[in-house]
């Protein structure tokens, strides 16, 4: 809750429209500049949040425009007036290696701009499809000087209710699918 929220991959928008439903202060919804993904963002953020002033569909290419800070602070329109996201959502977007490593990236070069009065905390839902595919995405995770930090236990399905409330309230039945994986992403050590 109120709290400055950015999606990367957005898709169709579910993650960062949920953000919106459960009182983000604003929230960005992001994904390439493809013609036909934007006007479905738009429409679906219309359809389910008529006229908020809350959120807004802005164009992020995990391939480019996180390759340095530099290129973020240019890219992004995002910082003023609504402030850094505090909060950035990231849903399913490590099925393909290359898209996971663009993923670490740019979470990295936002937590590394990421003013340091306030962190912004990162967190990543994926499924593994692939397990040589699932353990390159963690790899890439650690050689950033990220850590992925299990938000819920495997083994015993528990959740910490105070962590997960936002991303629990995008799975089916509250149930934890076998193979779905939900992360905080945390700085390890120094970030350069």
């Amino acid at each position: 809750r109120d709290k400055v929220v950015l999606e990367l991959g957005a898709g169709p928008g579910l993650v960062g429209i949920t953000a919106v439903k459960l009182g983000a202060r604003h929230t960005v919804l992001s994904d390439l500049n493809e013609k036909a993904i934007m006007e479905n963002l738009r429409a679906n953020l219309s359809t389910n949040c008529p006229g908020s002033k809350r959120a807004q569909v802005l164009p992020l290419d995990l391939s480019k425009d996180f390759s340095t800070v530099e290129t973020f602070k240019e890219k992004t329109t995002i910082v003023p007036p609504v402030g850094f996201p505090e909060v950035v959502l990231a849903s399913d977007l490590a099925y393909e290696p290359e898209l996971g490593c663009w993923l670490v990236d740019a979470l990295r070069c936002i937590i590394s701009y990421s003013p340091s009065a306030r962190r912004t905390r990162c967190f990543v839902c994926c499924q593994d499809r692939n397990p040589r595919t699932f353990e390159k995405f963690l790899t890439h995770i650690n050689q950033a000087g990220l850590k992925a930090v299990p938000m819920v236990d495997s083994e015993k399905r528990s959740r910490n209710p105070s962590k997960t409330m936002l991303l629990q309230s995008l799975l089916n039945n509250n149930g934890i699918p076998p193979a779905l994986h939900l992360f905080e992403i945390e700085v390890r050590g120094s970030v350069s």
